[in-house]
């Protein structure tokens, strides 16, 4: 079984969400299941280009999107900067 879990946005609270998230797969599943389980989970990456684009249409959801004090910046395969929220 693969669980692919996305994207991880890092807000005030998330390892606990995060946590009660993985222990509730934990509690539904059998041992058998989660000795197989393998998961992915992706952080939300975001670019400057998509923040101001996304300030015209959510200013409010950026608030919780783009937080410099947090991010850390890294280049895509593709060659675009890319900033993890």
């Amino acid at each position: 079984m693969h669980l692919n879990v996305s994207p991880v946005i890092v807000h005030e609270n998330w390892l606990a969400d995060w946590a009660e998230l993985l222990e509730q797969v934990a509690d539904s599943t059998t041992e058998r299941t989660r000795a197989q389980l393998a998961a992915e989970i992706i952080f939300l990456t975001h670019n400057e280009g998509l923040h101001e684009v996304n300030l015209g249409w959510h200013p409010r959801g950026e608030d919780l999107l783009w937080r410099p004090d947090l991010q850390q910046t890294k280049r895509s395969e593709s060659g675009q900067w890319y900033v993890p929220t």
